[in-house]
């Protein structure tokens, strides 16, 4: 394992090397594996890493109940996909190093370094020094926050404090080899008070959408909230985020029904597009909706079609929601994708629009979070109005109107909501998690997944409790005697 992430280590200093190679002084390797800088300027090209965007785990597309497979498309799926998609206990071999902790941890390490030595860096100001430190505690706590959704069981107030969690690492030690895990409520402490300390320092404005701004800290931690059950406090930094959105590069909503009409600017043609991908949609940075860029290239359900958007979601959508033209009922290239359902039930569907998945900050999800926390505070109409903002956007406006109002039963549909609007991009796995025991959404359980044989036969896989939590691999237990594995 320290093998291991020295290499990884290695590869960010060389990244991190070439983005300034003009200038042979910015970083040096001493001792080999160490991160060293000394100016102010150098810690904040930390921030611009390529990899600090990009490069996050898929498990949690493959995890989510709004996925469903079918040969001979699944045929082509990796065994971690397989083995993701079964909720098996074991994904990976004895000495793999799991994803969704590689992918992160390199970050981890740099958002240490920051935190920890930015204010004695030479040639910057205080101010920039305390900003850029923010930054870095808005990072880690957001990539705290992604970790326990993989390895730790969904919070609950009355056992997060015996719940384990992930360890809590805050030096910028590659020597360090020995780790123990926190409990599940000590993290969430964890994530709660490095946000509250990044968005005291955080300006409105940031420099680019891989920034962050205050605004996108004030929304990671309204949904941190959100996943503890602390709505009222969540609806506070939600609107907190809106109030705060960056005025220096542009922040809305696209209108589908502009952009994805037919000859539309982003490419739509009724002919050619099902067969292939929607290309024209902007990704990562150009992107308007996204307020902080995180996320991974999701090329492998664009034209390898491992997982496929369940048909029980694709009824969720009315006919006219123009998010149905992001999804294609046709293999790559053309054909038919095999179905479980009788003749003129829906199909499923491949991914067809979004060739970046964004796990950041986005626009439209916190207009559904400041819904969900106005639903669940009382306010009934201001959850309306956010959703008709949303739907609006989504489809014509005649059909945009919601007329719910009964409390518990517009909460179920924001869920639903949520499903139609971030399908197949791994917010559904999150959101299981959370809504696991609410006595809401009880007819939910259990969660199960399908997989259709090319005869069309189907088989079950349902989702065991206890795999809300991944286990770690074989090899991270043995480097750290004592931990307990999930």
């Amino acid at each position: 394992m320290k093998k291991r992430l020295l290499t990884k280590i290695a590869v960010v200093l060389f990244v991190l090397t070439a983005l300034n190679a003009c200038k042979k002084d910015f970083l040096n390797v001493n001792p080999k594996g160490k991160l060293i800088a000394s100016k102010t300027a150098e810690y904040d090209l930390m921030f611009n890493w390529g990899a600090i965007r990009i490069g996050l785990p898929t498990s949690a597309v493959i995890m989510g109940d709004d996925a469903i497979v079918a040969d001979p498309l699944y045929a082509k799926a990796t065994l971690r996909t397989q083995r993701f998609f079964r909720w098996e206990d074991e994904v990976y071999e004895p000495e793999d190093n799991a994803t969704e902790m590689s992918l992160l941890m390199p970050k981890i390490y740099i958002y240490n370094k920051v935190i920890n030595e930015v204010m004695d860096s030479e040639g910057g100001s205080q101010q920039q020094k305390a900003e850029l430190q923010a930054e870095a505690y808005a990072n880690r706590a957001w990539s705290y926050f992604m970790l326990i959704n993989y390895f730790g069981l969904p919070y609950n107030e009355t056992t997060s404090k015996t719940d384990p969690g992930y360890p809590i690492i805050t030096a910028a030690d590659v020597a360090e080899t020995k780790f123990t895990r926190a409990s599940v409520a000590e993290v969430y402490d964890f994530i709660i008070d490095d946000l509250k300390k990044a968005i005291a320092g955080l300006p409105p404005q940031s420099a680019a959408r891989v920034r962050m701004s205050k605004a996108a800290a004030e929304a990671i931690l309204a949904k941190v909230y959100v996943f503890m059950g602390r709505y009222t406090e969540g609806l506070t930094q939600i609107s907190n985020a809106f109030t705060h959105l960056p005025t220096n590069f542009v922040v809305k909503l696209y209108d589908y029904n502009v952009t994805l009409a037919t000859g539309g600017t982003w490419g739509y043609n009724v002919t050619t597009t099902p067969k292939a991908y929607l290309s024209g949609v902007p990704s990562g940075d150009l992107h308007e909706e996204t307020l902080l860029d995180r996320g991974f290239n999701n090329s492998w359900s664009l034209n390898g079609a491992d997982i496929l958007l369940a048909p029980e979601v694709v009824a969720l959508y009315t006919a006219n929601d123009t998010r149905l033209k992001l999804f294609s009922s046709q293999p790559y290239g053309g054909g038919t994708i095999v179905s479980p359902n009788p003749p003129g039930a829906p199909a499923p569907m491949r991914a067809i629009g979004f060739y970046n998945t964004q796990y950041g900050v986005r626009l439209a999800e916190m207009y559904l979070l400041s819904a969900e926390c106005k639903a669940r505070t009382g306010d009934i109409g201001g959850a309306v109005t956010d959703l008709e903002a949303l739907r609006k956007k989504r489809m014509p406006a005649t059909s945009a109107t919601v007329s719910i109002t009964d409390k518990d039963a517009l909460i179920r549909f924001i869920i639903d909501e949520r499903t139609r609007e971030l399908s197949m991009q791994g917010y559904r796995w999150f959101d299981m998690r959370r809504l696991y025991k609410d006595p809401l959404f009880a007819g939910k359980m259990p969660y199960t997944h399908k997989y259709v044989s090319a005869t069309g036969a189907v088989t079950t896989y349902t989702l065991k409790p206890e795999r809300f939590a991944i286990r770690f691999p074989q090899s991270v237990i043995n480097a750290n005697p004592g931990m307990k594995n999930n």
